[in-house]
């Protein structure tokens, strides 16, 4: 993870963060020491309700700490984004994390919330190819259930 800028570690004042090539570690350091405003500052904090800046910026944390295989780290960070903002887009990949540790029920739970807050959720194309890269039996009983 590195903040990254022209010539060396910042691009002018707007800081992109880059955590797919290295460790959930240093996320979990970094969550320490910078603002989540330092860590995102292309989310438009002044136009934008603090709950939506913090919703959006939980969600990309759990993003990354989900590439970086840290599924529980995931978890907490949607449940955070969730407490600011029930958002489809935390109970739909919180229940495609909590599959990836073996937790269907948990999983089904959270993506059929998902889908009351979107009916149109499992039409995406995206939302269907992350469901095509889980274990094949999570994935049945997901779609059974749903």
């Amino acid at each position: 993870m590195w903040r990254m800028h022209e010539g060396s570690t910042s691009w002018g004042e707007k800081y992109k963060i880059q955590a797919l090539y290295d460790d959930a570690e240093v996320l979990r350091r970094m969550l320490k020491i910078f603002t989540l405003k330092e860590l995102f500052p292309t989310i438009e904090w002044n136009n934008i309700s603090k709950e939506v800046g913090k919703a959006l910026a939980f969600n990309n944390i759990a993003s990354i700490f989900s590439a970086r295989n840290a599924y529980k780290d995931a978890i907490r960070y949607y449940q955070q984004s969730i407490a600011e903002i029930p958002n489809e887009k935390a109970f739909f990949y919180m229940g495609i994390n909590y599959a990836k540790i073996s937790e269907a029920d948990n999983a089904i739970k959270h993506i059929k919330k998902a889908q009351e807050l979107n009916p149109q959720l499992l039409s995406n194309t995206e939302n269907i190819e992350v469901l095509r890269d889980l274990d094949d039996k999570i994935v049945g009983d997901i779609i059974e259930k749903i």
